[in-house]
């Protein structure tokens, strides 16, 4: 089995980033300015690869965001496995989705992440069509 930082670096020499590893703290965050400014953050915890993003910032109305978190999570069905939460402190939205380390190489990783990006414009859009208002 790679490890984490193996797979970050098989990943980043297929996506043409030969530099790309995990920060001291086991983070990986990349940044696509074609996604509007999509960042993920791989981590290693438990033994399974958590890839992540922040979606859109808190809806001034707290029914309107509920709804809209389950819109969105609805419209991620049959997808990656990735699911919308809230943050409970601010009430921002964010997409989240594990797998196990042990279950992915590079070109697994790639494809996850190119799906997980796709998915992520996906939510923004409903969650702008659901919530419109932000704090």
């Amino acid at each position: 089995m790679a490890s984490f930082r193996e797979l970050v670096s098989d990943m980043g020499r297929q996506l043409g980033m030969d530099n790309l590893a995990p920060d001291e703290h086991g983070v990986c965050e990349i940044v696509s300015e074609e996604a509007d400014i999509v960042v993920m953050d791989c981590t290693e915890a438990g033994g399974n690869v958590l890839v992540a993003a922040k979606v859109a910032d808190a809806p001034q109305d707290e029914i309107a965001a509920c709804k809209a978190a389950l819109e969105a999570n609805k419209s991620l069905s049959g997808g990656s496995g990735a699911t919308v939460s809230m943050d409970a402190d601010d009430g921002s939205f964010f997409i989240a989705l594990y797998r196990p380390l042990d279950s992915l190489d590079g070109n697994k990783m790639v494809a996850l992440m190119e799906r997980f990006a796709s998915e992520l414009l996906s939510v923004r859009e409903v969650l702008a069509k659901s919530a419109p208002e932000r704090r």
